[in-house]
């Protein structure tokens, strides 16, 4: 996979403190910074093809899904 040497955003959360909203709001001024500062054309995400949440947030920041397949070594 040629991307994992591209930049990406992440976040893991304790239980309690899912569902929260804390991921998508905080996730907006980091992708701001990104795109208008540093001046990053592309920055990825990946998601667990079954954490529903994970993928919500993603869609909520308005980002495009491109593929779905493994994350090198996780097959």
């Amino acid at each position: 996979m040629k991307d994992i040497n591209n930049s990406d955003l992440g976040y893991r959360f304790l239980p309690e403190y899912m569902g929260k909203g804390i991921a998508t709001e905080s996730s907006k001024p980091i992708l701001k910074f990104a795109f208008e500062k540093i001046g990053l054309e592309k920055l990825l995400g990946f998601v667990m093809f079954e954490n529903n949440a994970s993928a919500k947030v993603l869609e909520k920041l308005k980002c495009q899904q491109t593929e779905i397949k493994p994350f090198p070594d996780e097959t």
